[in-house]
């Protein structure tokens, strides 16, 4: 699959919408068609940040402030600021159903700093490079409980290429209690579809509710010559270590993703006295360095991102969840943070200027 993001990312091209695509043309020519299928499509414009910020406005009250949108003209010439393509991404009605759909959005720039952005949904959007069809992003199967359509349970052990054709195929085991021992499904049929209720709904689809695979499971697949599931070992079960980035970026996005963690341990070492969850004492003096100086930022010259911060970074909702509680897309949540990252490196920068020392690792390089 080739990648239809570059020539259209923080290019200028000439964007044109007909029907239900929308086509980006660079400067070389090149091409990329974002096509949606049947009629059960729409394209909304105007419907994120605008080149606004998403903070507080009132109490409890949250929106975008000094943003600068100007109305999309089909045919016109825009920077492709951000662009984000996703498939199958659930959504969820008021009468509990689930629906699921592709998405293609974009935040379009224009030479004098106005902004527009394109949202396009349908049940299947087809990407076209140069008049050539892309394939579909492949599905990722793991390890665990899934359920069919009408509700028959099974257990994936794991995915395998057939020695002659070359095709994945998945091995699963029945997990109803009436029908026992194990079969097999092609890659295709796990990932096909089916009209049920009148909707077009995925034949397989994994059960979250169920927990994850216990001891009599994985000693049931041994037994039966299958590894076990392979579980990620977590992040607070090992001492990590801190400021290994190189980049001013990276740092930013290191202290972001284990700031919950990092709290718990300096927490922990206040309360117990000792050096728990560090390695040292300049371990330790790093660890509460980087907490008082991120939360002094959020209190000041990153305060338009405290809520933000709170909620994702603190209690680790995740973009999708953040973005539905907020009323907004996926894409519009992932700017905020892209915007925070930056803006939390050029603090980060900044203090070290102050200080005359640098806390990069000591083999880092220019930032790209």
């Amino acid at each position: 699959m080739r990648n239809f993001y570059k020539p259209i990312q923080d290019k200028k091209v000439v964007v044109g919408v007909d029907g239900k695509s929308v086509t980006f043309t660079n400067e070389k020519g090149q091409a990329v068609k974002f096509l949606a299928s049947g009629e059960d499509f729409s394209i909304k414009y105007n419907t994120g940040a605008l080149g606004g910020e998403y903070c507080v406005v009132d109490e409890g009250v949250c929106a975008y402030t000094e943003p600068n949108p100007k109305d999309f003209v089909n045919g016109n010439i825009y920077t492709a600021y951000y662009i984000a393509y996703f498939t199958e991404r659930k959504c969820h009605r008021a009468n509990g159903t689930s629906d699921y759909y592709d998405e293609m959005y974009v935040e379009l720039k224009t030479d004098d700093g106005y902004y527009s952005d394109i949202l396009l949904h349908s049940t299947t959007i087809t990407v076209f490079v140069d008049e050539e069809e892309q394939p579909r992003p492949k599905r990722r199967i793991f390890a665990g409980y899934y359920k069919r359509y009408d509700g028959m349970p099974f257990y994936v052990v794991d995915v395998v290429r057939d020695l002659e054709t070359k095709r994945e195929v998945v091995i699963c085991r029945h997990d109803d209690g009436k029908a026992n021992g194990y079969f097999m499904l092609t890659m295709e049929a796990f990932c096909s579809k089916v009209d049920y209720n009148g909707k077009q709904i995925k034949k397989y689809f994994r059960d979250t509710k169920r927990e994850k695979a216990g001891e009599l499971t994985c000693e049931m697949l041994e037994n039966d010559g299958y590894r076990t599931p392979i579980r990620k070992e977590k992040k607070e079960d090992k001492i990590r270590y801190r400021r290994t980035a190189t980049t001013y970026t990276d740092y930013a996005k290191d202290l972001c993703t284990y700031y919950a963690i990092d709290l718990r341990t300096y927490e922990l070492c206040q309360k117990t006295k000792k050096l728990v969850g560090v390695r040292n004492k300049d371990d330790y003096i790093a660890l509460k360095e980087d907490l008082l100086f991120i939360n002094s930022c959020l209190k000041t010259t990153l305060k338009e991102f405290c809520d933000y911060f709170k909620e994702r970074f603190y209690e680790g909702k995740s973009l999708r969840k953040y973005a539905e509680e907020h009323g907004i897309n996926r894409g519009s949540a992932d700017y905020i943070q892209k915007k925070l990252i930056a803006a939390l490196a050029e603090n980060l920068e900044a203090r070290d200027a102050a200080d005359g020392k640098c806390r990069l690792s000591k083999n880092f390089g220019d930032e790209e």
